[in-house]
C-alpha cells in the first residue's frame, strides 16, 4: 500500500525531535572551523597559499613575456592546418588488387602472433596484394569489426577476410594459422 501524504500531514515534529541533534552538530561544526582556523593562523598557511599563488602568478607572466601564448596558438593553428590536410587527401579504391583485411587487438597474443605473418605477406606482396590492418580498440576499427563480425556470426579475433580484386568476399581465417593464411593469400594471387 502506498502512503500519500497530504499538506496537514507535513509537520514540524520530525525537526523538533532532531532539534537537539542540530543544535550540538552546528556548535561542533562551528567549533571544527574555530580549530582549523587557528592552526591556519599557527602554521602561517595563507601566507603560504599568498606565495604560491604569487609563484604561479610569476610563471605565467614568465610564459606570456616569453611569447608563450602566441607560440601554443601558432602549433594549434598548425596542428589544425595539418588534420583539414588529412581530411582533404582523396581515398585511394582497394579495388584493383586483392585486400587481406586483418581485424586485431594489442591485448590479443594470437593476433601478435600471426601479425608476423601479415607482415611478411605485406612486405612480398606489396606490390600486388592491399593490407588492412584494424585495431578492434579504435571506435572506427570496432564499428568496422562488428560490421564483418555480425555477417560471419563471429566473436573473436584475429578475424582474417581476403577479398579479391574487384572488392569481392573470397574467404576468411578465424584464428592465428599462419599456413592457412598464406595458402588463401598466394591462391588469390594466382588466379
Amino acid at each position: 500500500m502506498v502512503n500519500i501524504m497530504t499538506r496537514q500531514d507535513i509537520n514540524i515534529k520530525p525537526i523538533e525531535e532532531n532539534l537537539y541533534r542540530l543544535q550540538t552538530n552546528s556548535a561542533s561544526s562551528i567549533e571544527s572551523e574555530l580549530n582549523e582556523l587557528k592552526r591556519a593562523k599557527k602554521e602561517k598557511l595563507l601566507e603560504k597559499r599568498i606565495e604560491e599563488l604569487q609563484n604561479e602568478i610569476r610563471s605565467i607572466q614568465r610564459f606570456l613575456d616569453e611569447g608563450g601564448l602566441d607560440r601554443k596558438i601558432k602549433e594549434a593553428e598548425e596542428r589544425l592546418e595539418q588534420e583539414r590536410a588529412k581530411k582533404e587527401v582523396p581515398i585511394k579504391t582497394l579495388k584493383g588488387k586483392p585486400t587481406l583485411v586483418d581485424f586485431w587487438a594489442e591485448w590479443c597474443a594470437p593476433c601478435k602472433f600471426i601479425g608476423r605473418t601479415v607482415h611478411e605477406l605485406k612486405e612480398k606482396y606489396n606490390d600486388s596484394l592491399n593490407v588492412l590492418q584494424i585495431d578492434t580498440e579504435t571506435e572506427v576499427g570496432n564499428k568496422l569489426y562488428m560490421t564483418y563480425a555480425n555477417i560471419f556470426n563471429v566473436n573473436a579475433i584475429p578475424f582474417l577476410l581476403l577479398f579479391d580484386k574487384d572488392g569481392n568476399y573470397n574467404s576468411q581465417l578465424l584464428g592465428a594459422d599462419p599456413n592457412r593464411l598464406v595458402e588463401m593469400v598466394e591462391a588469390i594471387l594466382n588466379e
